[in-house]
């Protein structure tokens, strides 16, 4: 049997994987019925959290399957390419946020251990992300320093300033996807370089450390809610 944290990243990993590379799956995901039966004053079962994992894992190859047998599945969509990145940053800002609303009362600031991030570390975090980008995207020689969310200091966030976060979140989601939208497809080739001088395309980073950096969190926060009152409500 794996350990509970194995099986919590092995989760979000599958999360990711759904979003990143078969998004037209993911609604068909929401109408999976399984939970991780989680009474009050149990501990965690490290037995429901594999069975959980098995269940996803089957009903992803399953869609996988039965959607390649559409002819719909392999079609082309009518939008550009900037386009397209820009609906799917979108559609995964809506998607984190409407995580964030399913938070229960008095658990903004709960973390699986001490050294996990919070539901309020992950917000603080996305928003650093989003600033990080469009900072970088203001000046002529891109440059950025990646900072992990679990390497930043726990924060003690209340309920206002919560609010306060997830209000920058929608602000700053639109400001990312204008800037998508206004970006000539050539401009995805251009060069960004990270803290260490190591290079990489535009590209790589809004798909790497915008939209399948947010999957993840999202993912991480997908188990935490199991956790705390079993099956995410759908979105």
């Amino acid at each position: 049997m794996k350990d509970l944290h194995k099986l919590i990243d092995e989760i979000t990993k599958t999360t990711l994987l759904i979003e990143s590379h078969y998004p037209e799956l993911y609604c068909f995901l929401d109408e999976n019925p399984i939970t991780i039966p989680i009474e009050n004053g149990s501990q965690i079962d490290e037995n429901s959290l594999q069975n959980y994992l098995e269940s996803l894992q089957q009903l992803l190859l399953h869609h996988i399957e039965e959607h390649k047998k559409s002819p719909d599945f392999k079609k082309t969509s009518s939008l550009g390419l900037k386009s397209q990145i820009s609906k799917l940053s979108r559609d995964v800002r809506e998607r984190t946020l409407n995580r964030f609303q399913q938070i229960p009362s008095g658990f903004i600031n709960w973390r699986l251990n001490s050294n996990s991030m919070s539901f309020g570390d992950i917000a603080a975090h996305l928003v650093y992300v989003d600033e990080l980008f469009l900072n970088m995207m203001e000046k002529q020689e891109k440059k950025y320093t990646w900072v992990l969310g679990t390497d930043s200091p726990h924060l003690n966030v209340d309920s206002g300033s919560f609010t306060k976060l997830i209000n920058k979140l929608q602000g700053l989601q639109s400001k990312r996807e204008a800037i998508l939208e206004n970006l000539d497809e050539s401009e995805f080739s251009e060069i960004v370089t990270d803290e260490n001088g190591e290079d990489s395309s535009l590209w790589w980073f809004v798909m790497d450390r915008l939209i399948e950096h947010e999957v993840y969190h999202r993912g991480q926060m997908s188990v935490y809610l199991k956790l705390l009152k079993g099956e995410p409500d759908r979105i």
